[in-house]
């Protein structure tokens, strides 16, 4: 990835951290053999996050040369046909080229936002996944969200997700749920852990209160196949 050049304005760049083929974890799509492209840079910086890095590693790449990685993730892996945009937060860089980029080669999209970025001005949302992982458990950013922000998403198609350790932190999920008007059958339970202990333990916890509610249980599959690390 070094080996790219820079452009000269700043809109014909896109910051990337890292890229990769793996699976996707978590949500809807849970199994799926998947392209990830991780960007560069977050608005919120949570102390929990688990990929920290991507505020720190930057690798600026031109709009021209977005193509050519295309090219090689299907060259490398050319029966894997979704790929997932993540971050940091993706959504504060425009993202309407790379996303054209994806739709010609007929590959499906998503994109995992913490749900405060401005999609409606750095992605066309229409044909796109949207998981949203709002980050309830700090009230300086719970505060953040509004029924304005909330509802954009509703409109088009989104899944909630959710790390969830016991019975207090689904509480707290289910509030903010019945709060903004989330359909129970859009929100997806992530176990807390980052070993595979942990997230059984968790899911154990939570999982009789995913059937009362019609909530949907994730596994964090990424995890339990290769560990808490990069690149998986």
């Amino acid at each position: 990835m070094g080996g790219f050049s820079m452009g000269t304005r700043k809109e014909s760049i896109l910051n990337i951290t890292e890229i990769f083929t793996g699976i996707q974890g978590e949500g809807l799509h849970q199994g799926v053999p998947s392209h990830f492209i991780r960007l560069f840079g977050c608005n919120l910086r949570c102390d929990f996050c688990d990929s920290q890095y991507s505020w720190k590693e930057k690798i600026p790449i031109r709009k021209e040369d977005l193509g050519g990685i295309i090219d090689v993730l299907f060259l490398r892996h050319e029966y894997v046909n979704n790929v997932v945009i993540t971050g940091g937060e993706p959504l504060l860089q425009n993202l309407k080229y790379l996303q054209k980029l994806i739709t010609e080669r007929e590959w499906s999209l998503e994109i995992e936002t913490n749900g405060l970025g401005k999609f409606y001005k750095h992605i066309n949302p229409e044909d796109v996944l949207f998981n949203i992982s709002p980050k309830i458990h700090t009230e300086q950013y719970k505060s953040k969200y509004t029924s304005k922000i909330i509802n954009k998403y509703l409109h088009y198609n989104s899944i909630f997700k959710f790390v969830t350790a016991d019975s207090e932190d689904f509480a707290s999920v289910l509030e903010f749920c019945q709060k903004f008007k989330i359909p129970n059958n859009l929100v997806w339970i992530l176990p807390k852990g980052i070993t595979p202990k942990e997230i059984v333990r968790s899911s154990r916890k939570v999982s009789d209160l995913c059937i009362k509610y019609g909530f949907n249980l994730s596994d964090r599959q990424h995890i339990i196949v290769w560990g808490n690390r990069r690149g998986v």
